[in-house]
């Protein structure tokens, strides 16, 4: 780590002893928002630059004064004098022009990007028009809907990527890693839409800057307060929520955003239960301190809480009856971190430290007629990195940097009362204190105006453990409008989350590789192609993943009573192939696409299944999604999409015997299962749609929102439940959410 940070001061003081440059920002002149992809142009000297991302450039000359063109697709190209090397604060103003008829195709820079069929990227407003929960945009679930891309289920948040489970997925928010990825109210996840300018969802080969995780890198970076105070208001059945952002002098910004999910106050209004809510909240402050240095501050929150009883939302699917009505489960998930990162650009280099704090905590309580029980898991860390890149017009990248993180986990606290006493006790919390760090490098070379090569190298310490995660990956332009990518990495994951169950319960915990428990690796290879045709798009790809180092629960184990937890878990292996395919259509005014994913995900432990290979307990062999979004009138907008998934996989039970009771002499039944995970709920499926009207008035915006979710009211299975009927065993499924109307209000001004 010393050796990176003196590295990274290096090159700082190198970078600041540069010749002087002509360097700014150039800026919305209305929104203040920075535009990126600007071209500022010196025709005396023929040199040129673009804008980054922030808006920022920085161009060399051999003297001053002179003259720079500065020009925008969209935008009144302006010459300007420059007469000194001051900073340049450039605000470029849309041109007034009036065409008889504009055909904007999004897609034809979409495939003549460099990026493999595996990387989907988020950015602006574009993705916040495709349908949402009650017509409330959603990252995830927008991610969601992409081939090789699934959801857990009705009641648990997070994705499952190529076969992995939601805990191999890597959030990050601003470069902070997010636990709690995903509301036990499974439409939404914890990121509220307005406050995202990029996201950015890695499947196969993520950058080497990314690790610690098996499946998949969500980057998700935060928007930019505006020059003027905007704010967003929006009132419905199912959320509320407000945002406002702007800047608080020429200098500093702010930002602040809350939601809180509605139903748990209204549906008792009209005599009915909701036993879920959520809420979360982000705050940001920004200050430049000049054209080349800034400080940002971040702080986010989300908490889940759940309460349900036997007879709440939770039925049989053959009778609509409640289940176990005495009994009551209740949990709350806490997730808050705050952070600081400091950004430096000089020329073409940008260096970036970051520093934040985290913790995540989940406690929850199962309670019937004399007898409650108590579960509490935490997870703390502290985690510094940094990085610096360098990015210019010719054939070269480069990205090198370090990472670390300590975390400190208190795992299983159990407390009982009551009848449970005798059987279950108390337990304290088991402690651990885990430290991961790594050192990455990574270039990107353009071999020629068709073929770009990108690899990348991360050496890694999980623990004790020490590995060497390689990246390589080629993209080549066939034609203009065929793009073909070929990858192989391997990826390496320390913390994991441990489960017996294929829902989630309270002793599903986060553990580190300590001991026994193995650090998890994976190598995982791809090849696939892009081909526009005409305002057809058709995406494929193919992909292999071989695993190692899983952990689950031993079967039989007793979690709430061991000494330790490591001792009641395994170590086994897995193997993940399939087939993603996307085609879209773009017509004037409306787009129609159909997403489909063929896969098999396996696993095998020594010890579990008798040994024997069995599907792993997210494997989902079909899963489709087919939707339309269309504008009606200049006001009227109509979403629709319908979801088809093979059914979650489960351990039936085939039989039972009867043996004597101790003290009791009553005959107690003991359980028989069969092969793990050979049995599939039936498969789900269901249909949403949302219509919207939006209108302005003056300097605000108004949009009235209706919608439906699961329309026709095809109940989501999501576990069984064994029940005796006439001497036989009779599997009945449960779901839980039927059709769900909403209605929202929204206002912007």
């Amino acid at each position: 780590m010393r050796f990176c940070l003196l590295l990274s001061l290096f090159f700082f003081g190198f970078a600041q002893a540069q010749a002087d440059r002509i360097q700014g920002t150039v800026t919305d002149s209305l929104s203040g928002e920075p535009l990126m992809g600007v071209s500022l142009y010196i025709p005396s000297t023929q040199a040129g630059t673009i804008t980054d991302i922030d808006g920022k450039f920085s161009l060399a000359v051999d003297s001053l004064p002179v003259m720079l063109r500065v020009s925008y697709l969209g935008y009144t190209t302006q010459v300007l004098e420059v007469n000194s090397g001051v900073s340049l604060n450039i605000r470029l103003s849309e041109a007034q022009t009036t065409l008889e008829e504009v055909s904007i195709c999004a897609e034809k820079s979409w495939l003549n990007t460099t990026q493999s069929a595996s990387t989907y990227q988020l950015q602006g407003n574009g993705w916040q028009a495709l349908p949402g929960f009650a017509g409330e945009p959603d990252v995830v679930s927008v991610l969601i809907s992409l081939p090789g891309v699934k959801k857990a289920g009705d009641g648990s948040g997070g994705m499952l990527v190529r076969g992995g489970g939601t805990d191999q997925n890597a959030v990050l928010l601003n470069g902070v890693p997010v636990f709690q990825s995903g509301h036990i109210i499974s439409f939404y996840s914890p990121f509220q839409p307005e406050l995202i300018e990029k996201a950015t969802l890695y499947k196969g080969n993520a950058p080497a800057n990314f690790g610690g995780r098996l499946s998949s890198v969500l980057d998700i970076e935060s928007a930019r307060p505006d020059s003027v105070i905007r704010t967003d208001l929006s009132l419905g059945l199912l959320l509320a929520k407000a945002y406002v952002r702007g800047p608080l002098s020429d200098k500093t910004s702010f930002s602040l955003a809350a939601r809180r999910s509605g139903p748990d106050l209204i549906w008792p209004l009209f005599k009915q239960s909701f036993p879920a809510k959520f809420y979360d909240a982000q705050a940001a402050l920004y200050h430049r301190f000049n054209s080349k240095n800034e400080l940002a501050w971040q702080f986010f929150s989300t908490e889940d809480a759940l309460k349900v009883g036997g007879s709440d939302i939770a039925k049989y699917k053959d009778t609509e009856k409640g289940l176990m009505p005495d009994m009551e489960l209740q949990s709350k998930t806490q997730e808050r971190h705050s952070s600081l990162r400091f950004t430096h650009t000089a020329g073409n280099w940008k260096f970036t430290q970051l520093v934040y704090a985290l913790e995540n905590k989940n406690s929850s309580a199962l309670r019937w007629t004399g007898a409650d029980l108590h579960i509490n898991s935490s997870l703390q860390s502290v985690g510094l990195s940094g990085s610096a890149t360098y990015a210019a017009k010719g054939r070269w990248n480069m990205d090198f940097g370090y990472q670390l993180a300590q975390y400190r986990l208190k795992l299983m606290q159990v407390k009982s009362e009551g009848e449970l006493v005798d059987f279950i006790g108390q337990r304290d919390a088991e402690v651990h204190r885990y430290t991961e760090s790594a050192v990455f490098a990574q270039a990107g070379y353009k071999l020629n105006s068709k073929t770009t090569l990108n690899g990348g190298l991360r050496l890694a310490s999980y623990g004790k453990s020490l590995m060497l995660e390689p990246r390589l990956e080629m993209n080549h332009r066939i034609q203009d409008d065929w793009t073909l990518s070929a990858g192989i990495a391997r990826n390496a994951q320390g913390i994991r989350k441990v489960s017996n169950a294929s829902t989630a319960l309270p002793f599903d915990i986060w553990y580190p590789a300590q001991g026994t428990v193995k650090v998890q690796e994976a190598w995982q290879a791809q090849v696939g192609t892009r081909k526009r045709v005409k305002r057809w798009v058709f995406e494929g790809e193919v992909y292999y993943k071989q695993l190692k180092g899983l952990s689950e629960y031993k079967e039989g184990s007793l979690v709430l009573q061991a000494d330790r937890l490591a001792n009641e878990m395994t170590s086994g292996k897995g193997w993940a192939y399939g087939f993603d395919f996307q085609t879209r259509y773009e017509g004037k005014g409306f787009q129609v696409w159909m997403n489909y994913s063929l896969s098999r995900s396996m696993r095998q432990f020594d010890v579990l299944n008798g040994g024997k290979s069995f599907f792993d307990r997210w494997d989902r062999r079909h899963d489709m999604n087919v939707g339309a979004q269309m504008n009606i009138t200049k006001n009227w907008n109509l979403n629709m999409a319908f979801y088809y998934a093979s059914g979650a996989r489960y351990t039936p039970r085939v039989a039972q015997y009867l043996t004597p009771g101790v003290p009791d002499p009553g005959p107690i039944a003991i359980p028989v299962f069969g092969a793990r995970n050979s049995q599939s709920l039936s498969a789900p499926h269901r249909f949403d749609v949302s219509l919207s009207y939006a209108v302005q008035r003056a300097k605000s915006t108004w949009e009235l929102q209706l919608g439906a979710y699961n329309l026709y009211n095809s109940l989501q299975s999501f576990r069984t439940e064994v029940i005796e009927r006439n001497g036989k065993l009779v599997f009945r499924e449960v779901g839980m959410f039927g059709m769900m109307p909403s209605v929202a209000i929204k206002c912007k001004f």
